[in-house]
């Protein structure tokens, strides 16, 4: 219906098409009697994997590491390392001076229903909430049998509060 294409501003033809019942489809473009070839398939939504907090992000992450489960979203967690724990390469040790505040990342590899469009990049932003967003370069994504990818997200300072964001593509 006409109602749920709306035609969008820019200096390409574009138009936004909503309440689609199809999880996939192919679009083609009719003026009178001539039609368009259709265009590849395509998602009609795009996934975002949701925030897991407290608990359920606690549960969901021992059942991973224990081999009895898997991540359904976005987990956020926060570290702390040394200056002579980064020297060392090891990750454990208390705050002392120097210690650097870090995010580390993980969300499961692959959507939980198949798409037409295959993810094969990431990106991460973050910022102090309220802030400009500080984008981290683009990455491609682990090999296809990885389960979970991790990013870790350092240079943050302590006493902040931080809000990431998760960018999949492809």
């Amino acid at each position: 219906p006409a109602e749920q294409v709306a035609q969008l501003s820019g200096d390409r033809p574009q138009v936004l098409v909503r309440g689609l019942a199809s999880p996939l489809c192919q679009f083609r473009v009719r003026r009178g009697a001539a039609e368009s070839t259709p265009s590849v398939w395509t998602d009609t939504s795009v996934w975002r994997p949701l925030p897991l907090i407290g608990d359920q992000f606690r549960t969901q992450i021992v059942d991973f590491t224990g081999g009895t489960g898997a991540l359904s979203g976005l987990g956020v967690a926060l570290g702390v390392s040394s200056a002579s724990d980064a020297a060392a390469g090891d990750g454990g040790g208390g705050v002392a001076l120097g210690a650097a505040l870090f995010a580390r990342l993980l969300w499961p590899r692959h959507p939980p229903t198949l798409c037409a469009v295959k993810l094969t990049h990431y990106q991460v932003r973050y910022r102090v909430c309220g802030d400009d967003w500080r984008d981290l370069p683009l990455v491609e994504l682990p090999r296809e049998d990885t389960l979970v990818v991790e990013c870790q997200v350092s240079e943050l300072q302590y006493g902040r509060l931080y809000e990431f964001q998760l960018r999949l593509g492809n």
